[in-house]
């Protein structure tokens, strides 16, 4: 008991818990078909889809770029694109509540961190969609690639962010 008391005390190892803890949580929300499926038909889920599809669309006429919306596809041009629930950011919302929530602090500020960041990575997974767009505009053929690696970069680089501003801001006394 006396060695849980310390690893829970040590900032190193609380990291990896707090992350394998929301690692598990985002793959159990996200990979796991039984919890899945009955989320990607959750009221959420559904309104969460368009609120980010009407941003994403406003976010690319500020662009100066041309796309029309019809049911849930955006239209650039002949191609379109769409949230499917993997694309939600289910995955990356989870994970970063969970690490919040497992790592030092309170729990008061944790919980108003956590909407924030929600706040955050909404606003990140909507401009990832506008760059995907964009992509689309200029050269169809990018959007593969930006689709794969430019969502990678730009949700977890912002999970990141928020992670290190959190950590930075703590002190363990």
């Amino acid at each position: 008991m006396e060695v849980w008391r310390k690893i829970l005390k040590d900032r190193r190892w609380r990291y990896v818990l707090s992350f394998m803890v929301g690692l598990f949580f985002s793959i159990l929300l996200s990979d796991l078909p039984i919890i899945a499926h009955r989320l990607e038909n959750f009221v959420f889920a559904t309104r969460y889809n368009e609120l980010l599809t009407q941003l994403t669309l406003w976010h690319l006429k500020m662009f100066s770029i041309p796309a029309v919306l019809i049911d849930n596809q955006i239209i650039i041009g002949t191609r379109s694109f769409y949230f499917a629930y993997g694309c939600l950011g289910i995955r990356h919302l989870t994970l970063f509540a969970f690490f919040i929530l497992f790592y030092f602090g309170r729990l008061k500020h944790k919980i108003i961190y956590i909407l924030v960041g929600f706040v955050v990575l909404t606003f990140a997974n909507v401009s990832r969609a506008t760059i995907i767009g964009i992509s689309i505009y200029f050269n169809p053929s990018w959007f593969d690639f930006v689709h794969e690696y430019g969502s990678m970069i730009v949700l977890y680089g912002t999970i990141f962010l928020l992670w290190i501003i959190w950590v930075k801001r703590i002190h363990i006394e």
